[in-house]
């Protein structure tokens, strides 16, 4: 099958990690901190917060070594599953970005997205390597030093204070339904006694979030691990986008 060429000094410099809601997110952003991962910015991008981490140890993806973790939070009103969503290759300068778009347009076995191709800045195509379902974007220059340049020029965007206050106050409703729900179980139950510190108790243990329906949500300690539970394709990524 015909494969994808770069010059040998291009880096497959990030991968970037879908999350479902605003809640995975924030847990995957924790996890990542608590692994040793340094954040190197949040910035707005399409209307939603995108973090961009320095991992603490590469990820290994065949021959290349990942060093940088993108996370995106999803855009309201869109629905995303948890995963994999692209990895980059920054092939290194505008001219050889030129010259790889020459290469994709001379092909018709892969599946070319140009949608990002005539932006401002950064520009990117995009390739969806047959039998695989997460994608491939190449840029000029790696997600760090586009990032530095943006802090730079102006155009970097940070994340306003409020944005994540319509959030926060679901989750506090959330968890004031699922409290009372749970503290009027305990009163009506005839095993807790009144007045020795038993309600009181058993209120501190229970759970931290419940659905509005009112119906309990079992609490579950996140596992760093859990950030990359689906393992690259490996030694297939380099057959299927290298010859």
């Amino acid at each position: 099958a015909a494969g994808v060429e770069w010059d040998e000094t291009a880096e497959v410099d990030h991968a970037c990690w879908r999350v479902e809601t605003g809640k995975a997110y924030e847990l995957a952003s924790c996890a990542a901190l608590q692994d040793g991962a340094e954040l190197l910015g949040e910035a707005m991008v399409g209307g939603r917060p995108v973090s961009v981490f320095r991992l603490r140890e590469p990820l290994a993806v065949g021959t290349h070594r990942i060093r940088l973790l993108e996370l995106p939070a999803p855009k309201a009103g869109s629905a995303y599953a948890a995963g994999w969503e692209h990895v980059e290759v920054a092939v290194g300068s505008d001219d050889k970005l030129e010259a790889l778009a020459a290469q994709l347009r001379g092909t018709s076995s892969l599946k070319v997205n140009w949608r990002n191709w005539t932006r401002a800045s950064n520009r990117e195509v995009r390739v969806t390597p047959p039998g695989m379902n997460f994608r491939v974007a190449f840029h000029a220059r790696p997600l760090d030093q586009v990032l530095a340049a943006e802090r730079r020029d102006g155009s970097f965007v940070e994340v306003p204070d409020d944005y994540w206050a319509p959030q926060l106050d679901c989750d506090r409703a959330a968890e004031a339904a699922a409290r009372a729900h749970y503290e009027n179980l305990l009163r009506t139950a005839q095993f807790v006694p009144a007045g020795d510190g038993s309600l009181e108790r058993l209120l501190a243990s229970g759970p931290a979030l419940a659905r509005l329906d009112g119906s309990d949500v079992e609490a579950v300690d996140f596992d760093p691990a859990d950030l990359m539970p689906a393992s690259f394709p490996g030694e297939e990524f380099d057959a299927r986008l290298e010859t």
